[in-house]
């Protein structure tokens, strides 16, 4: 495993943007002595580690279902199966510049019948805004408040919400998560780490007059340290797992948005290692997903348990919005992880975390 070279003048975000005032600067700790806290501390312990094609032993270490999304989301990276068909000849009409040569029928998909996919299909000028928004905030060099709202948000909005303009989506859907902080009962010393969006499980769209849902999170809700389903105690979120977690930078931060999503998923497994019914159902979970956003480059990320210890996979590009096409690899892949959230953390969860086994089950 390796550590990532953070670099001295790397410091870690708050959730708000960056403050010019001598004093702000004084007090960000560099990402190194965070690091070197973290090691210090008594939370599991953090390593990281590259998606290495190269490497049969990394290859060995990843779990199946890792591998198989992997694989999934670099097809995506390379413009596979992303561009929805009714785009077709608007897209072709549109792309210029070196993005032409992309242009093939492999890159298209049929809304109808595309397999792994939860999110709606918009405009293709929803996806030229972003693409123009993104290329604003390059000239102006614009603070990472401006970027989350004008770009990265929007490109949330394009993959998970059929209405850009409200805050309902479906099973799946994003919050603003940058005054969420891991609870003080799982990374203690590891100090106050946060992330800028989280993707959920809005179980209020998952609950039926007369489902037993909503009794089992007020149960677990009880039994957990959190008072929460999550590893942070966000009264946004109280009710919501969270199955993806997302930390953003202008740009240049890779390291210290990879310490952030570490520790943060150090803690979501934490958190789950002390409500699943046994060690099996943590393992059957595989992996966690999650995704450095750094300006206009978009990278997933993914962590693995290994007894106490959590290692942090880095770093596999999936799009950029800084081109209209790569624009299109980012929503695609936020669909890809949105289908995953649905269609296997939540049923998961449900089985082994917030269900318990009955007396007869052993």
């Amino acid at each position: 495993m390796i550590s990532p070279p953070f670099a001295p003048g790397d410091s870690i975000s708050n959730g708000s943007s960056v403050s010019s005032s001598s004093a702000s600067q004084r007090s960000a700790r560099p990402a190194t002595k965070q690091f070197g806290a973290l090691k210090l501390s008594q939370a599991p312990n953090l390593e990281f580690a590259l998606f290495n094609d190269q490497d049969p032993a990394v290859e060995l270490a990843l779990p199946g279902s890792l591998q198989a999304t992997r694989n999934q989301l670099f097809r995506f990276s390379i413009s596979q199966s992303v561009v929805p068909e009714s785009h077709k000849e608007e897209i072709k009409a549109i792309i210029r510049g070196p993005e032409t040569y992309t242009i093939t029928d492999a890159i298209f998909y049929a809304e109808a019948t595309e397999a792994q996919r939860v999110g709606p299909v918009h405009h293709v000028n929803d996806f030229r805004q972003v693409v123009h928004a993104t290329h604003k905030c390059i000239r102006k060099r614009a603070s990472k408040a401006i970027w989350n709202a004008e770009v990265h948000g929007e490109v949330l909005r394009l993959a998970l919400r059929h209405k850009r303009n409200s805050m309902q989506g479906g099973l799946v859907n994003f919050a603003v998560a940058t005054s969420a902080t891991v609870h003080r009962s799982l990374l203690k010393g590891g100090g106050a780490k946060m992330i800028d969006y989280a993707i959920f499980i809005d179980t209020e769209n998952d609950a039926p007059p007369g489902s037993p849902l909503k009794q089992h999170i007020q149960d677990l809700r009880k039994r957990s340290r959190t008072g929460a389903v999550n590893a942070t105690d966000y009264d946004f979120l109280l009710d919501n797992p969270i199955a993806l977690s997302i930390e953003s930078k202008r740009s240049e931060g890779f390291e210290a948005a990879t310490l952030q999503i570490g520790t943060w998923h150090t803690a979501h497994w934490t958190f789950l290692d002390r409500v699943v019914h046994g060690p099996a159902d943590l393992d059957a979970l595989g992996f966690l997903p999650g995704l450095n956003v750094q300006g206009a480059e978009w990278y997933f990320v993914a962590s693995t348990r290994q007894d106490d210890k959590t290692i942090l996979w880095t770093r596999l590009s999936i799009g950029s919005t800084q081109y209209l096409l790569r624009t299109y690899c980012v929503v695609r892949a936020l669909q890809y992880l949105a289908w995953w959230s649905a269609e296997v953390y939540w049923p998961w969860f449900c089985d082994h975390v917030l269900v318990m086994p009955s007396v007869d089950d052993g």
